[in-house]
């Protein structure tokens, strides 16, 4: 079984020829064989570095297939516009809105749900990401 320049291969692969789709999909994963399903090159590129060094994938304008690596192993990826990033709610109705939307989304209570627990840890780390992407 000959298959994508790789010489003659000992198992069959679980590519479907042929169909657009897929054929994209195998470009962007690489994984003939399904080894690391889910996954793509740079993020498991990622995975292999992520305890020695600071990483973070970066997709430009663009889809994030090829960056995804292990789910929980690198940190998620980062998605930005090509024109940069624009600041939270530049326009709200209020002047205080961040402000609100910081303080309201920050510190826990007891009676808080697990949703609201996750929402507000997401909404707080896409904040400081933005305000990071703003500095750069």
């Amino acid at each position: 079984d000959e298959g994508r320049g790789f010489g003659k291969l000992t198992r069959k692969t679980v590519t479907r020829l042929f169909a657009h789709n897929t054929m994209r999909k195998e470009i962007k994963t690489l994984d003939p064989y399904d080894a690391v399903p889910y996954t793509a090159p740079f993020g498991r590129f990622t995975d292999a570095v992520v305890h020695n060094y600071s990483v973070q994938a970066v997709s430009i304008d663009t889809s994030t297939e090829s960056l995804v690596g292990n789910l929980g192993v690198s940190p998620p990826v980062c998605s930005i516009d090509r024109n940069g990033a624009t600041s939270f709610n530049e326009r709200g109705s209020i002047d205080s809105m961040e402000a609100s939307t910081r303080s309201l989304n920050g510190q826990s209570e007891v009676g808080s749900g697990l949703f609201s627990e996750i929402f507000s840890k997401a909404f707080m780390e896409a904040m400081i990401r933005q305000d990071f992407l703003l500095i750069i």
